[in-house]
């Protein structure tokens, strides 16, 4: 064997380990950014997924009342909307015994 041979082999092996260790890099990188945006909650469409807590209506509840309890610094007609709209309400008629969902981030 010629040594231009031998040094022809050695370069291509070079050049395959190089691209072994670009193509690892670049999956690396990949799979570090799908893991740092999964830690954030999405769901199938992409969309951010946020977490509950159910209430019970008690008597002389209103969706004023819930709102200025959990975010009493903010306008409470922007946090009953947003009461309404999770839970799917028509009107602001809340009654005793009703379940509803206010959101974590409330808190």
């Amino acid at each position: 064997m010629s040594n231009c041979y031998l040094v022809k082999k050695k370069v291509e092996k070079h050049r395959a380990v190089r691209r072994l260790l670009l193509i690892l890099a670049i999956s690396l990188v990949f799979n570090l950014i799908l893991g740092v945006s999964s830690f954030f909650k999405s769901d199938a469409v992409g969309n951010t997924v946020q977490s509950y807590e159910l209430i019970s209506v008690q008597d002389g509840d209103t969706l004023w009342s819930i709102a200025t309890k959990y975010k009493s610094e903010d306008d409470p007609r922007a946090i009953i909307y947003n009461i309404k709209k999770i839970n799917h309400l028509d009107q602001s008629a809340i009654y005793p015994g009703q379940t509803l969902k206010i959101p974590i981030s409330y808190r």
